[in-house]
């Protein structure tokens, strides 16, 4: 076995060798290639000769020209092409602890029960919240009430204010349409009394002056007595001229002062009246405002509290998941790669939301996982054939082919820089077994190449030395002699040789220690 890995390293470019002691992960043991034929699917096997594939006894090898298929061994990862993944509620803000949780690999039914957390904080938030719904329920009807009531005494308000405005226009009115008037004739016709009465005075003292004059030769008692008249008459104009300049000066003062004054309070009792109405107005739609708002405020708390308790009840719905298909249970994550555990998941784990919890793989179709080495990428391609043995299940080979090979390069240990690049790849498979399971180990043969009409070598044949290769050739005398080649294309199994051997030759698989070697 050492001395095939010595061969498949002397046969790399300077510069990789370390690289393929770090793949050793990767690359099963050249021996076990070396000792047993590769399988092909039918279709695409190479008519191969059989002492290409099969070592001689005396570990000798006759050199001839024919074909060997160039392969690639890996090992990779076997994984159902369908995954049923199962993750924690991505919303339950109080916790996801396990209580019940069914075993590992457990054959589930479409409907069964995976895991049951723990429901305990949520029904506490629960009663909480029930019970803060009816507190706010009660709020709500009181504010409701005391709602109504500001809206009954606003309306009082508003009647008592528009009373006062109407009673205030009302005032208004009678005293420009009535009072007003009516002292204004009541004036005028003192005027016009006292006028006529100043007439009959002055028709009175004029016709007592004329008696007077005619008396001045009548006797003195009928003398005395109209000229008494005619004082009296006198006395009664001046009296009469007073009443007619009184009435004149109410009816003046009643122009200028009283009815005036009177239309500025009846005025300025209309404009409080308005003012306090409006001013009520204000004040009715304020507190109406007011009291709809702290309404709102209880209904939009309650709605909130409703919203909540829905949301809750929701995720409490969540906190049993159930198989969406039927299948076998893998816990954890298992395909978090081979340098990550798969975390333990037992009653009391504390999961975290939208957490991988498990998978359910659909067993009707596998894949299978590889990491192809950055120095071989250029070599595959989609579609190639590959064998693949799993480990776990001696003596079960599976066909498939290279379906996809990514893009980018990416490190072997994702957190390590210096790892090896490799490019992941899946391989499909041709059939399923119902011994297969997730995560098992296959060891992957893909098929390149078919190098055809071509003098090749077992690798173990050919071995390096300062950058050259060389092989032990039999010589006719019985001896060894050592010989330069220049090769070509090379397998995990054999190597062409383009110059340095005729069809013919024996070459030992061995190389003997030439004189003066250890």
């Amino acid at each position: 076995m050492s001395v095939m890995r010595s061969g498949l390293a002397n046969l790399l470019p300077n510069g990789l060798a370390g690289a393929a002691a770090s793949l050793l992960l990767l690359l099963l043991p050249l021996a076990a290639g070396c000792n047993r034929a590769p399988a092909v699917p039918a279709a695409d096997n190479p008519a191969t000769p059989a002492t290409a594939r099969n070592t001689p006894a005396d570990r000798e090898w006759t050199v001839r020209r024919g074909e060997f298929p160039v392969t690639l061994l890996l090992e990779g990862t076997l994984d159902a092409i369908r995954h049923h993944e199962l993750r924690c509620p991505a919303d339950c803000r109080y916790g996801l602890e396990v209580v019940e949780i069914v075993p590992d690999h457990s054959h589930l039914r479409k409907g069964d029960w995976i895991v049951r957390f723990s429901r305990q904080k949520y029904e506490e938030k629960e009663n909480e919240l029930l019970l803060q719904l009816e507190t706010e329920g009660k709020n709500l009807g009181l504010a409701e009430q005391e709602y109504q009531m500001q809206c009954m005494a606003n309306l009082a308000s508003l009647k008592a204010a528009s009373d006062a405005l109407k009673k205030a226009e009302e005032a208004s009115d009678r005293y420009g349409r009535e009072d007003a008037p009516l002292k204004r004739r009541q004036l005028l016709s003192a005027i016009e009394a006292a006028s006529d009465g100043l007439a009959v005075g002055r028709r009175k003292l004029t016709d007592d002056k004329d008696l007077l004059s005619q008396a001045f030769m009548q006797d003195p008692d009928q003398l005395a007595k109209l000229t008494k008249a005619v004082e009296n008459s006198t006395t009664a104009l001046e009296k009469a001229q007073g009443d007619l300049d009184t009435a004149r000066y109410n009816l003046r003062v009643f122009k200028q002062y009283d009815h005036a004054q009177r239309m500025r309070e009846i005025l300025q009792e209309l404009t409080r009246a308005q003012i306090a109405l409006q001013n009520e107005l204000v004040r009715a739609v304020g507190k109406t405002i007011q009291a709809r708002r702290t309404v709102e405020s209880y209904q939009t708390r309650r709605r909130k509290l409703a919203d909540d308790l829905a949301d809750l009840r929701r995720q409490m719905a969540l906190l049993e998941i159930r198989a969406p298909a039927d299948g076998i249970l893998s816990l954890g994550d298992t395909r978090r790669g081979q340098f990550r555990q798969t975390r333990e998941i037992t009653v009391g784990t504390s999961l975290k939301p939208n957490e991988i919890l498990g998978t359910i793989p659909e067993l009707t179709q596998f894949l299978v996982a590889i990491n192809i080495p950055e120095f071989h990428r250029s070599k595959v391609a989609t579609g190639l054939p590959a064998v693949l043995q799993v480990k776990a299940i001696p003596g079960l080979e599976l066909h498939g082919r290279l379906t996809s090979i990514a893009e980018m390069a990416t490190t072997l240990v994702s957190w390590d820089a210096g790892s090896p690049k490799i490019y992941r790849g899946e391989i499909s498979t041709d059939r399923t077994d119902p011994r297969l399971m997730p995560g098992m180990t296959v060891r992957v043969e893909i098929f390149v190449e078919t190098v055809r009409d071509a003098l090749f070598l077992p690798v173990e044949a050919v071995f390096s030395r300062e950058g050259k290769h060389y092989c032990q050739i039999r010589t006719a005398l019985g001896g060894t002699e050592e010989r330069q080649l220049f090769t070509g294309r090379a397998s995990d199994h054999e190597v062409e040789i383009t110059t340095g051997l005729n069809e013919g030759e024996t070459v030992l698989l061995q190389r003997r220690p030439r004189d003066g070697e250890g």
